[in-house]
């Protein structure tokens, strides 16, 4: 038993399952434990942006993210306007928190810390809620993942996030300056120009 445990692949497994097990208990006591109220920016994005093809690109509120009430308009068409249904929504993007933290090859004992962190502080209350802060924390923890192994050829894919981030927050353009500065100093000038251009600054112009 002993030799069992100790056999390092034999330890991913049990800590992957152990991490498993404490997600689907978070998601239990989000869902089903504890009941969180709905509140107004819920309401707001449920009945007005994620119910409505028309109200969908609306930007009368900084409230509207739009890409993530697209997920949500999606869900209301084939699911419809279950509560939990919606709130599920966010819990996907906590688990793309944890994705890029295996990505990162993060220690085992600090994937544990983060786990404390959103189960006993409000972050649970966030990852509770259909609202668009756990989508946008999400794209900027996969941003930081793929400038911290950075190659070039994901630029694309850069500049789209960050497009995505510009349009939902407007906020958000005090942490996307630094990064464009960044990527202009660390790529070559000709193709961050011309990938900017397309990727960035042409679908900013469009929406």
């Amino acid at each position: 038993m002993l030799n069992f445990i100790n056999n390092s692949k034999n330890k991913r497994i049990i800590f992957e399952f152990f991490i498993g097990i404490l997600i689907v208990f978070y998601y239990i006591k989000l869902n089903f434990q504890y009941f969180i109220p709905i509140s107004g920016d819920e309401l707001n994005s449920i009945l007005v942006y994620s119910t409505n093809l028309k109200t969908l690109l609306l930007k009368n509120f900084p409230g509207n993210v739009t890409f993530f009430h697209l997920v949500g308009y999606l869900k209301t068409i084939f699911f419809g306007y279950d509560l939990i249904s919606y709130r599920s929504i966010t819990f996907i993007f906590v688990l793309i928190h944890f994705w890029v933290l295996r990505k990162i090859k993060f220690e085992d004992f600090k994937i544990i810390i983060f786990f404390y962190l959103i189960l006993f502080t409000n972050f649970s209350l966030y990852a509770g809620i259909y609202v668009g802060y756990i989508f946008s924390s999400s794209i900027f923890v996969y941003l930081f993942y793929l400038i911290s192994k950075y190659d070039y050829k994901k630029n694309r894919i850069i500049f789209f996030l960050l497009f995505i981030q510009f349009y939902n927050h407007l906020v958000n353009i005090y942490l996307i300056i630094p990064i464009l500065i960044t990527l202009f100093f660390i790529s070559d000038k000709k193709k961050f120009l011309e990938e900017f251009l397309i990727w960035f600054l042409t679908p900013s112009f469009v929406f």
